[in-house]
């Protein structure tokens, strides 16, 4: 059974793939970038923003799995979001046990740890955000993350290089303070199946795979992400998602014997 540290630290590992999937690109991508399949970057690129704006909401469970030198947890997840407002999380347990809920919205958040009864509330700042997930965080990229939007802004890196690697195109972003992003696409289905990301000694991978057609809508089933400096590794593995469709959105309820934390 997971505890408390277990529960916020996997979490925090699903919010850090996901945030870490919100890809950001530059000014100047060279047209000149062909594929084997007749596709420059540009549109590449392209295909990447059109899949993340048809997506308005998406539902999914699955299971979570957490694997560092200090532990190795397993539990179920359920998460519902609609753009742009609302998310919610559920980490269980064997035999549908409740370890853990979470509810976050752009105003406020309600953080319910069930196996330790206690409650936290507080605004949606980055601050007490990144203070109940252990990672810094705003709103806006929890949302973004969770929904896949893979939104490429070509004016936020300093410069960009592109690498033709026969089936898989690899588009490098580096920024003056030293940050390196890494991003791999499959030049097939234009598909974001790798992220890497370097900065201050920080190493993380994130890996995409088996892709599911959703109409017209690509998403990802199986969600790997591993830091390397830390050896912890997350695995998301999604056995049910639905996009676009309609959510029951899970509200937090806890007993009156829960310890309440309250937050400005």
């Amino acid at each position: 059974m997971m505890n408390a540290r277990g529960i916020v630290r996997i979490i925090r590992g699903i919010i850090l793939l996901l945030i870490t999937g919100t890809i950001y690109s530059c000014s100047g991508i060279p047209n000149e970038a062909v594929t084997n399949y007749g596709r420059n970057a540009d549109e590449l690129i392209s295909k990447i923003n059109s899949n993340s704006d048809k997506i308005i909401s998406v539902f999914s469970e699955g299971t979570v799995t957490v694997d560092s030198p200090e532990m190795y947890s397993s539990g179920n997840i359920e998460f519902g979001i609609l753009k742009p407002d609302s998310i919610y999380i559920k980490i269980g347990g064997p035999f549908g046990i409740s370890i853990a809920r979470l509810n976050i919205n752009s105003d406020k958040f309600i953080y319910y740890n069930v196996q330790e009864n206690y409650v936290i509330k507080g605004s949606s700042t980055a601050g007490n955000l990144g203070a109940v997930l252990q990672v810094k965080i705003s709103f806006p990229d929890i949302i973004k993350g969770f929904t896949g939007s893979f939104k490429i802004n070509k004016e936020d890196y300093d410069s960009v290089a592109i690498n033709d690697l026969s089936l898989i195109m690899e588009v490098q972003t580096f920024q003056n303070d030293g940050r390196k992003m890494k991003y791999f696409i499959n030049k097939e289905n234009a598909s974001l199946i790798k992220v890497v990301s370097e900065e201050e000694g920080n190493h993380i991978e994130v890996d995409y795979e088996n892709f599911k057609n959703y109409g017209d809508i690509i998403f990802p089933s199986k969600i790997t992400i591993a830091n390397k400096n830390m050896k912890q590794t997350v695995y998301l593995d999604l056995s049910n998602t639905k996009i676009n469709n309609r959510i029951n959105y899970q509200t937090v309820k806890y007993p009156l014997s829960a310890r309440l934390i309250e937050w400005n």
